[in-house]
């Protein structure tokens, strides 16, 4: 179920997604499974526009649950402080979303928080720092295999060297970021 949900998030198949997993939050459930699902249900949430029962739901998971369901609730929360434009909440809260995921172990979310940690930098106008920690987002990924952070670091890098006026730059991350996808089954998504 959790699965099925994330690909429909992912697919922005937002509607069905959210029926997915409410569906299955109305079952019963182990408390980890429980966690993961109200995680991606908060994620839902806030990609619907509903932010603040996307806070609640997700700062709920952060003080109840651990593993993955955890890391996953502090990178929707940090994401909610970013959309908001509090922009030192939001590296305030990448920070522990990436010191959780460095302490757990989990590389997968490692890239994911340089990643918005380079975005929140971008958007707090810090460019330098933001291309540091993008760059450390997409060499994470790389390392690991994984799609979507590396596309993810990629396009906000082409962005970076869009407003430096480096073309060449900004064609080959922008190109990267559309082919990192592919193995995932489905075209790149600029809008996620």
């Amino acid at each position: 179920v959790l699965a099925a949900g994330r690909r429909l998030l992912h697919a922005g198949a937002l509607a069905e997604a959210e029926s997915v997993i409410a569906l299955a939050r109305a079952g019963e459930q182990e408390a980890d499974v429980r966690s993961r699902l109200d995680a991606l249900a908060a994620e839902i949430l806030f990609q619907r526009g509903q932010p603040e029962p996307a806070e609640a739901l997700a700062q709920q998971v952060v003080e109840s649950a651990q593993g993955r369901a955890r890391l996953e609730a502090r990178q929707t929360l940090a994401k909610l402080k970013l959309a908001r434009g509090d922009f030192s909440a939001a590296m305030a809260g990448y920070l522990r979303y990436l010191a959780d995921a460095e302490e757990q172990g989990d590389a997968l979310h490692v890239a994911l928080a340089w990643g918005g940690r380079g975005v929140a930098q971008i958007r707090a106008g810090d460019r330098p720092a933001a291309r540091e920690a993008l760059e450390r987002a997409q060499g994470f990924a790389q390392e690991l295999g994984e799609a979507k952070p590396l596309a993810l670091a990629a396009q906000n890098l082409a962005v970076l060297s869009h407003l430096a006026h480096d073309w060449a730059s900004a064609a080959d991350a922008s190109s990267l970021a559309l082919a990192a996808p592919a193995p995932l089954g489905h075209p790149a998504s600029p809008a996620r």
